[in-house]
């Protein structure tokens, strides 16, 4: 190199101090206070905001742990209702039926738990016996007729506990009524059938007849009324027979059977004999005669019954 030409290190040197003196200068007229305060300000702020995600996260904690808690208790009930369900699910159903057809005095026996291992509770239903419907006289011209429908029985349901069943069940069953002949009514049912024990005394009373029908202008024959129940956790009176007229010169037969229970009692005939109850303790329909007819016969009320459903 030449004499004249400065040393490349001092040409270095002699830059870096034009640069550093303009920044010395600058800081060199800022307030140390200032920049005191300003940071505290800005420790102030993110103390703040940390405070603020601390209480967010805690809120969110303490709401999460009220979610779990109730999952939790839902899951319990959920354990005793299936709990509950198992105890009342049976492992096995047995059925056993009495029911009579004749007239008269009835039919009773005994029921009895005696060597029925594992019986955890019964089921007890009733029907009462129909009533029959009401028969219709021999018409002549211009003449007609229309019968009343037999009542149905009561019906009567009730649930026991196995362990409430300390003797043996007395169980008595009836049959319907007949229907009427000629313009005579129907019979009544034969009687109520009835289930009794100790702690145990249950009732479905009978049907009655409906009213036979005339051939006399505007006559009205009532069907019969339902038999009562009484002594069960479901007691339902038996349904009303239709009644069967004549109005002016027109025959109206609604004189249809009761109902009993979930069975419902026939139609009213319409220029026919009267049709017999078919469900248990169902009412028989009215009889009908148009002009020039011989008598006809009302519908026999349906036979009573008891079912005793066995759940083990």
């Amino acid at each position: 190199m030449s004499g004249g030409e400065p040393l490349p290190g001092r040409r270095v040197e002699k830059m870096r101090s034009r640069q550093v003196r303009p920044q010395r200068d600058a800081l060199a007229g800022v307030d140390g206070g200032a920049i005191a305060q300003h940071g505290a300000h800005v420790r102030g702020a993110l103390a703040e905001q940390a405070a603020r995600e601390h209480h967010a996260v805690g809120a969110g904690e303490q709401q999460l742990e009220h979610v779990l808690g109730g999952v939790r208790a839902a899951r319990r009930r959920e354990a005793h209702v299936e709990a509950a369900l198992q105890e009342l699910r049976p492992g096995s159903v047995a059925t056993w039926e009495l029911e009579h057809d004749d007239g008269g005095s009835g039919l009773g026996t005994t029921w009895s738990k005696a060597g029925k291992t594992g019986l955890r509770y019964v089921r007890i239903q009733l029907w009462g016996p129909g009533g029959g419907g009401g028969g219709c006289a021999a018409t002549g011209a211009g003449e007609q007729s229309a019968a009343g429908g037999g009542g149905g029985g009561g019906y009567c349901e009730r649930w026991v506990a196995a362990s409430a069943i300390t003797t043996d069940l007395t169980v008595w069953v009836y049959a319907g009524g007949f229907g009427g002949s000629g313009n005579s009514a129907g019979d009544d049912g034969d009687g109520s059938c009835t289930v009794s024990g100790t702690g145990i005394a249950m009732s479905a009373g009978p049907g009655s007849g409906g009213t036979g029908g005339g051939v006399a202008p505007n006559a009205r024959n009532a069907g019969g009324a339902g038999g009562t129940a009484w002594g069960g956790d479901i007691e339902a009176p038996g349904g009303g027979g239709g009644m069967g007229a004549v109005i002016g010169s027109q025959r109206v037969p609604n004189g249809f059977g009761g109902t009993c229970g979930v069975f419902g009692g026939p139609q009213a005939a319409n220029d026919a004999g009267g049709i017999a109850g078919a469900g248990w303790g169902t009412g028989g329909s009215g009889a009908s005669s148009a002009p020039n007819t011989s008598s006809r016969t009302g519908g026999a009320g349906a036979k009573g019954a008891c079912v005793i459903t066995e759940y083990y």
